[in-house]
């Protein structure tokens, strides 16, 4: 997961479709393709960590400083994974 400015528009004249585009969603992929990588079900940037809340349901953990394909720089990727005791509770 990442946030950040999206492009969206609306393409072709008989049969339309919507399009996103932008660095936003290309460094969402990037992290997804980290997932099997690094294995986990979940992946999110450093960005987004600080516009979501976690509950203390969940743990976010740093799991590295990552050079995305693609990219010029590196991107803080963190895991976010229920806690302990809400596992033991289940």
């Amino acid at each position: 997961m990442n946030c950040g400015t999206v492009t969206v528009a609306e393409v072709g004249e008989y049969k339309r479709e919507i399009a996103y585009h932008g660095d936003t969603i290309n460094t969402a992929s990037r992290i997804q393709d980290q997932c099997n990588r690094l294995g986990f079900d979940l992946l999110i940037s450093e960005k987004f960590l600080k516009v979501v809340e976690i509950d203390s349901w969940t743990t976010s953990k740093l799991e590295g400083n990552v050079l995305l394909k693609g990219k010029q720089g590196t991107v803080n990727i963190y895991s976010v994974t229920r806690t302990e005791d809400t596992l033991q509770s289940k």
